[in-house]
């Protein structure tokens, strides 16, 4: 909706998600780590009542081993430079058998960005 391309369809759904409850949101913000490397997430979003930065993360593939590893150590990454799980730091996961939910996005969108 905003006219930005995303890599999936999950994506586009959370974007269009964002953009709809006009909620103020960047596509793959660089995100610096410890050791110098830089990270992308899906998404840093602002929740306006709060003045608060949250960022998104989407697992689209967490049925793959590799995909699984590799995420669960970017999360650890985040986690280092102040982005908390559950806290400034919000995934949403799905697998072939159980794409993503919206009721999920929905109530995260509720619990943390407004």
């Amino acid at each position: 909706m905003k006219g930005e391309a995303v890599r999936s369809k999950s994506e586009k759904m959370i974007a269009d998600y964002l953009f709809a409850n006009q909620i103020p949101y960047t596509y793959e913000p660089e995100v610096l780590l410890m050791d110098g490397r830089t990270v992308c997430p899906d998404f840093v979003a602002l929740n306006i009542r709060k003045n608060r930065t949250v960022y998104w993360e989407h697992l689209g593939l967490v049925d793959k081993d590799d995909y699984a590893t590799v995420n669960f150590n970017k999360l650890l990454d985040y986690e280092e430079v102040g982005l908390v799980l559950g806290d400034s730091l919000v995934i949403t996961m799905e697998t072939l058998e159980r794409p993503l939910d919206m009721k999920i996005v929905k109530k995260k969108v509720k619990d943390f960005l407004l």
